[in-house]
């Protein structure tokens, strides 16, 4: 399950990075309403593993 967990963080990353550099995914995702809908889903994700990560290694170093 983790590594699933992780998969699904990398393409959300990956994702994220196309996003940043390309302008015509920018422009598509503004104006179709379920593309922004996966964005802010890959979003969350994207973010919830950061925080997650962080959360992870604070367990860590004090446990």
């Amino acid at each position: 399950m983790r590594k699933v967990s992780y998969l699904i963080w990398t393409l959300s990353l990956l994702y994220f990075i196309i996003y940043a550099t390309s302008a015509s995914l920018r422009a598509a995702i503004n104006q179709n309403a379920s593309l922004s809908i996966l964005h802010g889903g890959l979003g969350v994700i994207f973010l919830g593993g950061i925080f997650g990560f962080i959360l992870l290694r604070l367990w860590r170093v004090f446990h």
